[in-house]
């Protein structure tokens, strides 16, 4: 009888830790590329930590459809927190967009100005930025934050969630799909 309930323990805590790995993987994807995380030196252990408490809300939702399509093969597994990671750091690739744009636009105006000799060096991606790249970059970042674009984005993130379900390989060709997919580029366009 012991036995029965530790195996019934032990399988729930796979399910949740299954729930809240395959969860963070879209937000850690996303904090890999996101110029906020890269720019403001955020380590890996720091990412992961953020990535699993950005999650929590949504690792619910994830338990949920984990126990919908039942017992998962490692492999099946694998590929998901692929797909899952691959999904989020395309996210962050067109959220960034916007603010390498700031930063290549600093970056043109420090070359036609004649102030490329004074470059800063960029450990973090170890390239040389210039000075008005930098500052425009950091600006854009700023103003991100504080006009609450940080809230908008993760509002969005989580519409993804409904929008293409984690334990579906394939992305789901519905009407609410596609409605949830709208409703994502809608506010990334916002953003």
């Amino acid at each position: 009888m012991e036995t029965a309930a530790a195996d019934l323990v032990l399988e729930r805590f796979g399910h949740g830790l299954s729930a809240l790995v395959l969860g963070s993987m879209r937000v850690l994807g996303i904090a890999f590329v996101f110029p906020l995380f890269t720019w403001t030196r955020l380590t890996g252990p720091i990412r992961l930590v953020f990535a699993f408490a950005v999650s929590l809300p949504v690792s619910a939702m994830v338990h949920a459809d984990l126990g919908r399509a039942g017992e998962l093969a490692p492999a099946t597994l694998a590929v998901l927190i692929g797909k899952e990671f691959m999904l989020g750091a395309a996210i962050g690739m067109v959220l960034a967009i916007p603010f390498w744009g700031a930063q290549a636009a600093g970056d043109v105006v420090d070359l036609y100005r004649g102030a490329s000799a004074a470059n800063l060096h960029d450990p973090m991606n170890a390239t040389e930025v210039s000075v008005l790249g930098t500052l425009l970059i950091q600006l854009t970042l700023a103003l991100f934050v504080v006009s609450g674009g940080l809230t908008t984005t993760l509002g969005a993130v989580f519409d993804t969630f409904r929008a293409w379900p984690v334990t579906q390989i394939a992305p789901p060709f519905t009407l609410d799909a596609v409605a949830a997919a709208g409703s994502l580029v809608g506010a990334l366009v916002r953003v």
